[in-house]
């Protein structure tokens, strides 16, 4: 197959695994009555995959530069060392960023528990396997490109934080309803920023 029908096929691949995954969540909302305030958890145990996936590709890409990137005021190197060093500083920044968001979304809502947290991690499962299409397609794209580290690691953030602002603005306007009006749309809108994020990313990757 051509590298130009691969181009076009990757980002179609992965939209379709994210727009299934959102479909999904939209009708375990419905079905289980949940208000906005539910439907957050899911989506923040979803940013996690997709930091979990950058800290993949940083670790596995075939080939890695690191061009503009510096650590105490040194260049990283594009070694495994830098490698390690970059998913390593990544997994705590990100991680206690998601642990504060974790405490908002807590004191907003409550913890999942039963039912609520067992659709929880069902979703979070199909949104994994829908990030994990996308994270294939790029993967072509990674062997002919060099990834660069710090656009890996910084790729998560543009993605997650309109992500984030769609949560707290929809929130806002649905003032915590359960009606499938109210979570239709707050579906459509978190769907539309994760396409939106999702181009974006294969278009940055293809630059290198």
């Amino acid at each position: 197959m051509s590298a130009t029908a691969d181009e076009v096929r990757a980002p179609i691949e992965g939209a379709t695994g994210l727009v299934v995954a959102n479909l999904v969540t939209l009708g375990f909302a419905l079905w289980f009555d949940w208000p906005i305030a539910t439907l957050m958890w899911p989506y923040l145990l979803q940013s996690l995959v997709i930091g979990g996936f950058a800290i993949l590709r940083m670790l596995t890409a075939p080939r890695i530069c690191t061009k503009g990137m510096t650590s105490n005021g040194r260049p990283v190197p594009a070694t495994r060392a830098g490698r390690v060093s970059t998913a390593a500083f990544f997994a705590v920044h990100y991680g206690f960023f998601h642990f504060g968001y974790a405490l908002f979304v807590a004191h907003d809502g409550g913890w999942p528990t039963g039912t609520d947290l067992w659709a929880t991690l069902a979703l979070v499962l199909v949104f994994a396997w829908g990030h994990a299409n996308s994270y294939r397609g790029n993967r072509r794209v990674e062997d002919e490109v060099p990834v660069n580290l710090g656009t890996v690691m910084a790729l998560p953030y543009l993605r997650i934080i309109p992500m984030h602002l769609t949560i707290v603005f929809g929130g806002v306007l649905a003032g915590g309803s359960t009606s499938a009006f109210a979570l239709t749309l707050f579906v459509l809108l978190k769907t539309g920023a994760d396409l939106g994020m999702h181009y974006a990313e294969h278009r940055v990757l293809r630059r290198g």
